[in-house]
């Protein structure tokens, strides 16, 4: 009944119980077109975690820790749809410039990675 309830929310664009807006199936297979896609419909792809908390600094910061401490050809490749939603989300929507600018700064690179990758056949 549930897996019903979740498929019926997500087709009307509400979040399920499991805080997102699409299946994971489609997270992954709109994971390179999402780049395309204007930032405000990018930004629909973002969980629920990211979009309640938006305004708490300590949740933006931690958000933020794994990109301060690793390389882009550890992080990029296990992005999806999601984490460029979220991204796009904190751009569109986060309280400081600080973290709106952190955010485009990320997705310019992950953009600028696929490219690359692209490039030399490595996706």
């Amino acid at each position: 009944m549930r897996k019903i309830i979740d498929a019926i929310k997500r087709w009307f664009g509400f979040f399920d119980s499991n805080g997102v807006r699409f299946t994971m199936r489609h997270y992954e297979a709109v994971k390179y077109k999402i780049l395309d896609f204007p930032l405000n419909h990018q930004a629909r792809y973002a969980n629920l975690i990211t979009v309640t908390k938006i305004n708490e600094t300590r949740f933006l910061k931690k958000a933020f820790l794994p990109f301060n401490e690793k390389e882009p050809n550890y992080i990029f490749p296990n992005f999806n749809a999601m984490s460029v939603g979220n991204l796009a989300f904190i751009q569109l929507n986060a309280p400081t410039k600080h973290y709106r600018d952190k955010a485009e700064s990320l997705l310019t690179a992950y953009a600028e990675w696929i490219k690359w990758n692209a490039r030399n056949k490595q996706l």
